[in-house]
């Protein structure tokens, strides 16, 4: 399933190449700061551990203050992120907004999420307990708002 993921967005990857820019790259700035005012802060709170997504072979690969960097030779870095770690976890979690059809089920959302509560389940453990808790209700409000900047993919 991982080398799957992982091909398709390569694939897509390679196709903004070809086609012109990806969807989310014609975001609103809004949406981008957003993404790093809010969403990277809940990003680094729960899955920015390098052991799991602070791996280069995860889809979902994190850049975070103190833990994994672009520059391996930076790890644990207590400094901020530069402009193009920022950039590339902005561009990832938009990898993930419409998987699932709607973004309320897109999997940024739905793998953090306790099964019990609508989730699809996570190798990480469970990072929110429901819906109302604050970290996954920023994370769905950006969700929701670069969906509808962005109109999705073409």
């Amino acid at each position: 399933m991982i080398r799957l993921r992982n091909a398709v967005l390569a694939l897509v990857l390679a196709s903004a190449c070809v086609d012109g820019p990806m969807w989310y790259e014609q975001a609103t700035p809004a949406s981008y700061a957003a993404f790093v005012d809010e969403v990277q802060p809940v990003l680094e709170r729960h899955c920015a551990n390098p052991s799991c997504h602070g791996l280069r072979t995860r889809p979902l690969e994190i850049y975070a203050v103190g833990q994994h960097r672009l520059d391996a030779e930076e790890l644990h870095l207590e400094e901020p992120l530069r402009e193009e770690e920022l950039r590339l976890n902005f561009w990832r979690a938009c990898g993930f907004l419409f998987e699932g059809g709607a973004p309320e089920r897109c999997t940024l959302l739905s793998k953090p999420l306790a099964p019990r509560a609508g989730g699809s389940g996570h190798g990480g453990g469970v990072q929110f307990e429901d819906r109302e808790e604050a970290d996954y209700q920023t994370l769905l409000t950006w969700v929701r708002s670069t969906a509808e900047d962005a109109g999705g993919p073409p």
